[in-house]
C-alpha cells in the first residue's frame, strides 16, 4: 500500500497509460474501503459520546477559523493609498 501511494508522488503527462489506471483504480477501492471502515466504526459507537465529541469539536474550532478567516481577508484586502 505505500508503495502505490509513492508512486502516485511521480505521476506525469507522460507517466504510462497502464500504471495510471492501476494507481487510479488502487486509490478508487482504497478510498471506498475507508468509507465502509469509518461508517462502521462511527456507528459502533455510543450516541452520547459522539455527541459531546461534536459539541467539544464545535466550541474548541470557532476561536481558531474566526482568527484565520481574519488574518486571510486582512492580508489578501487591497490596501487604502496613503493620502
Amino acid at each position: 500500500m505505500a508503495y502505490g501511494s509513492y508512486l502516485l508522488a511521480g505521476l506525469t503527462p507522460n507517466t504510462p497509460r497502464r500504471h495510471r489506471m492501476v494507481t487510479t483504480i488502487r486509490n478508487a477501492g482504497l478510498g471506498l474501503s475507508m468509507m465502509s471502515i469509518m461508517t462502521a466504526g462511527v456507528s459502533a459507537l455510543p450516541g452520547s459520546s459522539l455527541l459531546r465529541a461534536a459539541d467539544e469539536q464545535r466550541h474548541g474550532n470557532a476561536r481558531p477559523r474566526v482568527s484565520r478567516s481574519r488574518c486571510s481577508a486582512a492580508s489578501t484586502s487591497p490596501k487604502a493609498p496613503n493620502s
